[in-house]
């Protein structure tokens, strides 16, 4: 390549220039944005997998939809094909809420889960 920056060693590769205030001050309010949305997103991973932690039941739903998530399918494909919003959905992977049985139900579907019944010997006292 001829007639570049990289043929001519005395030429800078870079031109710097001062922010105007207009630059400066976007550049100021995106750097704040971006470092709000990381802490919502550290504090995000960090309630999901303590959510995802829990020995329930929906604590295995829950690892069973980020193993998913991590290999095969993503979450808007997961949403549309279980039919669940992504509020309902975000709230129940950071613990925040349960899930009506029927998405319960159509989660397992979508995920190829299938559920067996444990047979536990206890008495039950009435």
């Amino acid at each position: 390549m001829t007639g570049t920056a990289m043929d001519d060693p005395t030429r800078p590769w870079r031109i710097a220039r001062e922010f105007t205030p207009e630059e400066r001050a976007h550049w100021q309010q995106s750097v704040k944005t971006a470092s709000a949305e990381r802490q919502e997103s550290d504090e995000y991973l960090r309630l999901a997998s303590s959510a995802a932690a829990e020995e329930t039941f929906s604590g295995e739903l829950r690892r069973a939809i980020h193993a998913l998530h991590g290999q095969q399918m993503f979450l808007p494909t997961l949403m549309e094909r279980a039919q669940v919003d992504w509020p309902t959905l975000r709230a129940f992977l950071i613990g925040e809420a349960t899930l009506p049985s029927d998405v319960i139900d159509r989660l397992i579907q979508v995920l190829g889960l299938h559920l067996q019944p444990a047979i536990v010997n206890r008495t039950l006292e009435l």
